[in-house]
């Protein structure tokens, strides 16, 4: 039978993340890319092993239907926990190294004179206005830059799209490596996360359902309910 391990769950899938070489087209190393793609292998070996301990523990028709489905549900459950474990951790890296990558790529601290010159780009003509921010941002003139980008946007002028554009020209211009860095990582999050889902979705598709173990369990309860009024009905019969 062909393999319910989710496919998006393929260290591959994160791999194809990592920057390379232009020259040799090797892969550059990459800590936090490294702990995604580690963590999606770990996780598919982990989900093999789900299914094939549930497989087994299933088949066994030797034992109850209901022991089997109670003990397969708690193999699973220490499997997939550790998977999700190690997805969590790659994931809270990653993160980090994101809030990393904008607290290093982010405007300087503005200058003393900031607001006149947030005043200075209030007042005049949007075509000027942006003529003048373009070329702060080609020539890093980072004082109009970080009066511009650490306030409110209106308070230059501008719109919340206009200043977001602003920012991505500076970062570009800037801070290129750690802008292609963070679009990187950020791509691959989104393929981790698909991938995470996919396998929540496999491991509650693979645990054998508490209904028919507590029913079983119940319908046995109750025999022996019943069973034993039998037995003390009986014996008040027979007193009487």
């Amino acid at each position: 039978m062909a393999s319910r391990v989710p496919l998006s769950l393929d260290h591959r899938t994160i791999d194809q993340h990592f920057e390379r070489d232009p020259r040799t087209r090797l892969t550059i190393q990459d800590d936090a890319l490294s702990e995604l793609s580690k963590a999606f292998a770990a996780a598919h070996d982990l989900g093999s092993k789900i299914e094939g301990a549930a497989s087994a523990i299933m088949s066994d028709e030797s034992r109850p239907l209901a022991q089997r489905q109670i003990d397969a549900k708690m193999t699973i459950k220490v499997l997939a926990e550790q998977a999700t474990r190690r997805l969590d951790g790659a994931r809270a890296r990653a993160a980090k190294e994101l809030e990393q990558i904008a607290q290093d790529s982010a405007p300087p601290s503005e200058p003393r004179n900031a607001q006149e010159i947030r005043n200075a780009l209030r007042s005049l003509p949007r075509a000027e206005r942006a003529q003048i921010i373009a070329v702060a941002i080609e020539q890093g003139d980072h004082a109009t830059i970080s009066s511009m980008l650490n306030a409110p946007s209106w308070l230059s002028g501008l719109t919340e799209e206009e200043r977001a554009m602003r920012q991505h020209g500076w970062r570009a211009k800037h801070h290129a490596d750690a802008l292609a860095r963070e679009q990187r990582l950020k791509a691959a999050m989104e393929d981790f996360d698909r991938g995470g889902r996919a396998f929540l979705d496999f491991v509650a598709h693979v645990t054998p359902q508490a209904d028919a173990a507590v029913a079983a369990a119940k319908a046995a309860n109750n025999a022996i309910h019943d069973a034993t009024q039998n037995t003390i009905a009986n014996h008040k019969a027979a007193a009487e």
